[in-house]
Protein backbone atom coordinates (compact mmCIF):
# COMPACT_ATOMS: atom_id res chain seq x y z
CA UNK A 1 0.00 0.00 0.00
CA UNK A 2 2.23 2.31 1.00
CA UNK A 3 4.83 1.37 -1.86
CA UNK A 4 2.12 2.02 -4.32
CA UNK A 5 1.40 5.37 -2.91
CA UNK A 6 4.90 6.62 -3.01
CA UNK A 7 4.69 5.99 -6.82
CA UNK A 8 1.64 8.59 -7.11
CA UNK A 9 2.93 10.72 -4.93
CA UNK A 10 6.33 10.63 -7.43
CA UNK A 11 4.41 10.83 -10.19
CA UNK A 12 2.52 13.40 -9.10
CA UNK A 13 5.84 15.66 -8.65
CA UNK A 14 6.99 15.03 -11.53
CA UNK A 15 4.11 16.10 -13.47
CA UNK A 16 3.81 19.18 -11.47
CA UNK A 17 7.91 19.59 -12.34
CA UNK A 18 6.72 18.69 -16.48
CA UNK A 19 3.97 21.44 -15.85
CA UNK A 20 6.31 24.64 -14.44
CA UNK A 21 9.15 23.42 -16.91
CA UNK A 22 6.23 24.08 -19.68
CA UNK A 23 5.36 27.32 -18.14
CA UNK A 24 8.22 28.56 -17.42
CA UNK A 25 9.76 27.55 -21.18
CA UNK A 26 6.93 29.66 -22.63
CA UNK A 27 6.96 32.81 -20.71
CA UNK A 28 10.80 32.49 -21.59
CA UNK A 29 10.04 32.59 -24.76
CA UNK A 30 7.17 35.13 -25.09
CA UNK A 31 9.75 37.22 -23.30
CA UNK A 32 11.96 36.59 -25.80
CA UNK A 33 10.17 37.42 -28.19
CA UNK A 34 8.97 40.98 -26.99
CA UNK A 35 12.70 42.08 -26.83
CA UNK A 36 13.29 41.07 -30.65
CA UNK A 37 10.11 43.18 -30.84
CA UNK A 38 11.01 46.16 -28.86
CA UNK A 39 14.65 45.90 -30.26
CA UNK A 40 13.22 45.74 -33.77
CA UNK A 41 11.24 48.98 -33.27
CA UNK A 42 14.28 50.75 -32.14
CA UNK A 43 16.01 49.75 -34.96
CA UNK A 44 13.25 51.07 -37.35
CA UNK A 45 13.22 54.49 -35.51
CA UNK A 46 17.13 54.95 -35.56
CA UNK A 47 16.91 54.61 -39.41
CA UNK A 48 14.15 56.97 -39.71
CA UNK A 49 16.52 58.89 -37.25
CA UNK A 50 18.95 58.89 -40.05
CA UNK A 51 16.80 59.25 -43.14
Amino acid sequence: MSASLLNVKNETILVVLYKTLQLTTSLVRAHQTQIEGSSERTADYKQELIL
